[in-house]
């Protein structure tokens, strides 16, 4: 029988095993840190508001992915051309499904700034943008710093399992 531990030791363990690992990893191989995605969440302000992050061509940094799409009657917030410009100024996280407060929080514990999250940083109804946006996912979860991963979840709306 495994022993149970609270989510706050799971982060604490999270954060020890991703010190030790760039610390013993240095860039892994990468001349430089990765490039990152195109549009990603601010998780770096306190209190319950986030932004949305256009970055700019080249820029690196480090991020974390996350999502869980679940079924149509579940979907999660999205980004669309009509909400892009609020997106930029806020996201309530209050107003965030559980999984994504998680994320939001994990990646706050671990002091990585950004998270991806395909819902909020694809324009869900704009076609070039899902094309260009979709033909660089590879990359995208290749350079994440971590993925973590609900596995348990069935849809966003679910918090820890």
């Amino acid at each position: 029988m495994r022993p149970e531990f609270s989510l706050t030791d799971a982060k604490s363990r999270i954060a020890s095993w991703l010190h030790d690992y760039e610390s013993s990893h240095p860039n892994c191989g990468r001349d430089a840190p990765p490039a990152m995605p195109t549009r990603v969440t601010a998780t770096s302000q306190d209190g319950d508001e986030l932004y949305s992050y256009e970055t700019c061509p080249g820029e690196t940094g480090r991020y974390a992915l996350s999502h869980c799409w679940g079924t149509p009657e579940d979907r999660p917030p999205m980004t669309f051309r009509g909400n892009l410009y609020q997106r930029k100024q806020f996201i309530p996280v209050t107003e965030l499904p559980e999984i994504f407060k998680d994320a939001v929080q994990l990646c706050r514990t671990l002091g990585i700034s950004y998270l991806w999250i395909d819902s909020l940083c694809i324009i869900q109804d704009d076609a070039v943008d899902w094309a260009q946006e979709a033909a660089r996912m590879a990359n995208v979860y290749e350079s994440a710093t971590i993925t973590p991963s609900a596995k348990g979840a069935k849809n966003c709306k679910m918090g820890p399992v």
